[in-house]
């Protein structure tokens, strides 16, 4: 299992060296200049030069990629062109309150997808398991920044009972991870209730319901424990959906969190902000990967016992050849 997660690990540096080759030849590709951006549209053509210069904008875009990647090896990221701070500083203050966002989201997401996608799959053809169906399929097609949109007004303007913007705690939470949770429930929904339709057809359910087991004991313990490995799939890539997409929900309500950080880095053409921004997502979600992977281990024990039988089918190997 040590050296599983130690290969993964490892397995990370090329992932993440590809994801700053891939935002760095963007960000050189995007129209704009970082130096105008900087000084303002009344600067002189020397003043832009001078400021080029000064960020090493002229240099060979090789030379660029090269010096950014020695300093990001020693951790780091470069000053802000906006605001000339330290970039991972930046990052690392608005982060959590990106993190706790896509927590209290996909928290959200997991619990109404499961009951959902089980209340589903258990009455299946009736008029449950259609109206489920139904919502499943609209939660899923609307953007998220419909959602935020729509239960702004609905609850903020209107019945005026949750606050439409900030982040100061319980009550603004509200809101945002709701917008966030609805669409991946649906998705969760759908994934459980496909999941738990094949399960539940197994012999080994018939058995335990033949032996008199309570119905909730067979539906809970049995069916749903043994049909979580595609849930646990969706619900780590919701996280990575989750973080890429949070810029959204936090321009609508104003989260001064890592998204809207991003959204004005862009606008600025602030490329360390940007590269620093994205490649923090980058290594959370690759993290959050070999969480899931981890997860099927205590999930499944057919799984645990790949992680963990190497040692044994080597020794019985050795016993047979004895």
């Amino acid at each position: 299992m040590y050296r599983y997660i130690l290969k993964r690990l490892l397995m990370m540096i090329p992932v993440l060296l590809g994801v700053t080759v891939i935002v760095f030849a963007m960000l050189q590709v995007t129209p704009g200049d970082p130096a105008r951006s900087i000084l303002g549209d009344d600067a002189t053509p020397a003043e832009l030069e001078a400021k080029r210069e000064e960020l090493g904008l002229n240099d060979p875009v090789v030379v660029q990629y090269v010096r950014y990647l020695a300093d990001m090896l020693r951790g780091d990221l470069g000053e802000s062109y906006t605001s000339g701070r330290p970039v991972l500083q930046e990052v690392m203050r608005r982060f959590p309150t990106t993190m706790q966002l896509t927590l209290v989201g996909i928290s959200v997401s997991i619990v109404l997808g499961i009951l959902l996608g089980v209340t589903s799959a258990v009455n299946k053809g009736k008029i449950v398991d259609k109206v489920v169906t139904v919502v499943g399929m609209i939660g899923i097609s609307m953007p998220a920044f419909w959602i935020g949109l729509l239960l702004s007004q609905v609850f903020a303007l209107h019945l005026q009972i949750l606050p439409a913007t900030g982040w100061y705690g319980p009550r603004y939470w509200v809101l945002p991870a709701l917008t966030v949770g609805v669409n991946g429930a649906a998705a969760i929904m759908r994934t459980t209730r496909s999941s738990m339709l094949e399960v539940i057809r197994q012999d080994y359910i018939r058995t335990a319901e033949a032996k008199g087991a309570p119905r909730k004991s067979v539906i809970y313990h049995h069916a749903l424990k043994n049909s979580l490995i595609p849930v646990i799939t969706v619900a780590g890539l919701r996280v990575g959906i989750q973080l890429g997409g949070a810029m959204v929900v936090e321009m609508i309500f104003t989260i001064p969190g890592l998204g809207s950080y991003l959204v004005d880095a862009i606008s600025f053409r602030d490329y360390p902000a940007v590269m620093g921004g994205v490649l923090v997502i980058a290594v959370t979600f690759s993290l959050v990967n070999l969480l899931v992977d981890i997860l099927y281990a205590f999930v499944d024990p057919r799984i645990r016992s790949q992680y963990g039988g190497g040692k044994k089918r080597k020794f019985q190997k050795k016993e047979v050849s004895a």
